[in-house]
């Protein structure tokens, strides 16, 4: 009833659940409002690191990408190396797969 004129607020489970939470707290009164600013502080850091974690994860991945990509292309070339008695169609294409591989890890990291 308090929120109706908030459709957002009432949208967000956890937000609702945050400020119902606080609201008994406040209503139940045995706390001094310095102490509930603390504990809202450290609750929002709280659900902001956990809300942070898969942020996170892909951020190291991504940082990751452009080294798989250098070490797709040093694979790459050895590769290439072992077969240089090979026709120039077969060597492209070994070459050509090595530059791919650095093509993707570096494209990757930055999409």
């Amino acid at each position: 009833a308090i929120f109706q004129a908030f459709p957002t607020v009432l949208k967000n489970h956890d937000l609702m659940h945050f400020i119902c939470d606080y609201c008994r707290i406040i209503i139940i009164g045995n706390a001094r409002s310095h102490e509930i600013e603390a504990l809202m502080d450290e609750e929002i850091q709280t659900i902001k690191s956990d809300k942070m974690k898969a942020y996170h994860a892909l951020v190291a991945v991504g940082d990751g990408l452009p080294a798989l990509g250098i070490v797709a292309a040093v694979l790459g070339v050895v590769k290439a190396m072992g077969a240089l008695d090979q026709s120039p169609e077969i060597l492209g294409g070994l070459i050509g797969a090595a530059l791919v591989g650095t093509f993707l890890g570096i494209f990757l990291s930055y999409a």
